[in-house]
């Protein structure tokens, strides 16, 4: 189902007369959108907000997109990309020598999570990409310059991450989960099951946190950048009585993971993503990690090499309670060869 409306020829015009003319654009922002590859071609609707979207573009690197917003009176541009590891389109909030920004280390897989409307919008339209030669977000979006990281004036105005998106406080519930994180913890050595079966998965203070696995609130299909088709399944629990979805997503292989916990009621940054981040720890790794972060996980226990950049370790979160809660609750099992 078409979730967008195509902008006519007198709608791109006004669009670009308007944004070019405000008080403090920038010269980075007049020239993205003069750019005819990164004119804004789509807009969404999402609650009062008119989100605007160019095509997608297929850089050298992996597929981008620009988006606009309005944001604190005035215009701002946006930079979108489609994960590897994750999978998924996520937020980039700039970048530095060719590296992505994925949030303020509150929790990498968590803070540039999109909107589920966005995210499957930007999804609708890949079939439509053009190839091009440029970075759009390596070109535009870089947040220092030069080997001492002095701050990009022309990107300024328009970095308002820090401002927008922040740590929720979880008054240590959820300690037990966040002394391993992502993309962090294993590269250093330690015994993965011996922590997880050190952690008290039936804490009184957690029992609602964790969901239960009936029928799913919510379920959406999407094609992850290397597994494949995935099905995503949203259910519903509470912490500190304020309600929580929990997006668990599995593919044709039947790997599984927890792909987001996230607030229901949160609200939705310029940057398309929550505001109130919940630092979930190691439940919300991604099924594929960095075989460089892996080098202290058993391979054939915790992993399976996936192919030269990556590791699934999908056996590593199999080892978690919630997980195997969800996979005997929804009959999903790994086939048998």
């Amino acid at each position: 189902m078409q979730n967008y409306i195509l902008l006519s020829e007198e709608e791109k015009q006004k669009f670009f007369q308007v944004v070019s003319s405000q008080k403090y654009s920038t010269p980075a922002l007049y020239n993205i959108i003069e750019n005819l590859e990164c004119t804004p071609l789509y807009k969404i609707f999402i609650g009062e907000n008119i989100w605007y979207f160019s095509q997608i573009l297929l850089s050298p690197a992996r597929m981008q997109c620009i988006g606009y917003i309005f944001n604190n009176g005035l215009w701002m541009m946006r930079a979108f990309y489609k994960s590897q590891s994750d999978g998924g389109w996520r937020v980039c909030v700039g970048s530095y020598n060719g590296w992505y920004i994925k949030g303020n280390n509150i929790h990498y897989t968590q803070e540039t999570k999109l909107y589920k409307d966005i995210l499957l919008f930007l999804e609708s339209i890949e079939a439509y990409s053009i190839k091009t030669e440029i970075g759009y977000i390596e070109q535009y979006f870089q947040i220092y310059k030069g080997s001492d990281k002095t701050p990009n004036k022309d990107m300024s105005l328009m970095d308002t991450f820090n401002q927008e998106v922040f740590l929720y406080n979880d008054e240590g519930v959820l300690h037990s989960f966040q002394s391993v994180l992502p993309g962090k913890s294993f590269s250093r050595f330690f015994s993965t099951l011996d922590y997880i079966e050190s952690i008290n998965w039936n804490a009184v203070f957690l029992k609602d946190f964790f969901p239960i696995f009936d029928e799913p609130k919510d379920s959406y299909r999407a094609q992850h950048s290397l597994l494949g088709e995935v099905y995503y399944e949203v259910y519903y629990a509470s912490l500190h009585d304020q309600t929580i979805a929990w997006t668990i997503g599995y593919d044709l292989e039947k790997r599984v993971w927890i792909d987001r916990i996230s607030f229901v009621d949160d609200v939705l940054s310029s940057y398309g993503t929550n505001t109130s981040i919940i630092n979930s720890g190691m439940l919300t790794c991604k099924p594929l990690e960095y075989i460089s972060q892996c080098q202290y996980m058993m391979e054939n226990i915790d992993y399976i090499p996936f192919n030269e950049t990556y590791n699934d370790i999908s056996l590593f979160l199999d080892q978690m309670p919630i997980v195997q809660k969800f996979r005997n609750e929804r009959n999903i099992f790994r086939p048998k060869y």
